[in-house]
């Protein structure tokens, strides 16, 4: 998918790398090491290649639109992609597939159980019988 992933902060294309053995992309947002940094920056964007193809097989609103992104093959997906003048615009907290006529935000896989689920002291109202005494010691 290298070449359909953007930077939502500065606009770049975002490098493909290698990190601790998996693909992923990283955005240095012009920074390179043979310019001292003149003035603050933004974060550095990492994001890993199966944690982006993860959402964009997952989204259901995106896959009402095109099916074909459904795919596991992660070549037929940026196949498509390419095909369709489409790409990935992520930044720290969002992530949209674009084309030149749509944008369709990407959810986390699996985001809406954690909107609506609770845990046990939220259901049943008591929290004491949940909580488990602290086995820490402070001298």
């Amino acid at each position: 998918m290298a070449g359909l992933v953007c930077c939502g902060v500065c606009g770049r294309i975002m490098d493909s790398h290698w990190v601790h053995g998996r693909p992923g992309y990283r955005c240095r947002h012009g920074h390179t090491s043979s310019r001292t940094k003149t003035s603050p920056q933004p974060k550095i964007l990492y994001m890993r290649s199966d944690h982006l193809l993860d959402r964009v097989q997952h989204d259901r609103g995106l896959h009402r639109h095109h099916p074909a992104l459904r795919s596991p093959d992660p070549e037929k997906v940026a196949t498509y992609l390419r095909a369709n003048h489409m790409i990935i615009v992520c930044d720290q907290h969002t992530w949209t597939v674009e084309s030149e006529t749509a944008i369709y935000p990407l959810n986390p896989a699996g985001c809406f159980l954690a909107a609506t689920a609770k845990i046990p002291a939220q259901r049943d109202g008591d929290q004491v019988k949940h909580e488990e005494p602290s086995r820490l010691v402070w001298k």
